[in-house]
């Protein structure tokens, strides 16, 4: 019999062989591509991690209505501070009004060695006493009629005044004239106490820049009166 020529294999053969040299390519191909892909190219996030980040925003947005939260917020101090700063500037209050003032005592027959001399041998001694309010005159005559003591805090400084209970109806001063009105029981001990009770009412009045003259009143009537010897 003639020899016969070996024909082409076709049929499930043939493809499965073809199939299996094509997947061969392929996979070479992507191994030689995968090194670059991975540098060029960002990998897009799965659809769980897009669901997620959905859901994370929805839920900030609702927890912040405003819709501010891209926004820092302010810390707490600051706003505290400003808080304080607005607070402060809106209430209006005042400055400091502490003014170093003084009252005045007497040192008996010292001769006018530790003050102005007043008459009797005495001089008028002042000493410090500081205000704090808008009206000044009418606080450092109260705080002087205050004092009940004889000698004024161990200074050896005597309180012409401690005889007498006297209260400050009013203090005023128009016209650099200061005009006092007092109220209450007022004693003297004798002729040399006259100028002393000048010294402490009136002497403390003037020791302001804005009064020349002074009027002191006891129950209406003035001083002069009230000290008269007639």
């Amino acid at each position: 019999m003639p020899a016969h020529s070996p024909r082409p294999r076709t049929g499930a053969g043939a493809r499965i062989g073809a199939g299996i040299a094509l997947g061969a390519a392929a996979a070479l191909t992507l191994a030689a591509c995968s090194g670059d892909a991975d540098e060029d190219f960002e990998l897009l996030p799965s659809s769980d991690t897009t669901a997620a980040s959905t859901t994370e925003a929805t839920e900030s947005d609702a927890a912040d209505p405003s819709g501010a939260s891209s926004s820092p917020a302010a810390s707490p101090s600051s706003s505290a501070e400003r808080s304080g700063e607005q607070s402060g500037e809106e209430s209006g209050e005042p400055d400091d009004r502490s003014v170093e003032r003084s009252l005045t005592f007497i040192s008996l027959g010292d001769e006018g060695a530790r003050g102005e001399e007043i008459g009797c041998g005495d001089s008028a001694v002042t000493v410090p006493y500081t205000t704090t309010t808008i009206t000044p005159l009418a606080e450092v005559m109260e705080a002087q009629i205050a004092v009940h003591d004889r000698e004024y805090e161990d200074t050896d400084l005597y309180n012409v005044l401690s005889m007498s209970d006297l209260s400050l109806a009013s203090a005023t001063i128009d016209d650099r004239h200061a005009t006092v009105e007092l109220t209450g029981e007022f004693l003297i001990g004798g002729v040399c106490d006259i100028p002393r009770v000048y010294a402490q009412l009136e002497g403390t009045a003037l020791q302001f820049d804005n009064v020349d003259s002074v009027t002191v009143l006891i129950d209406g009537e003035t001083l002069e009166d009230r000290l008269s010897l007639k």
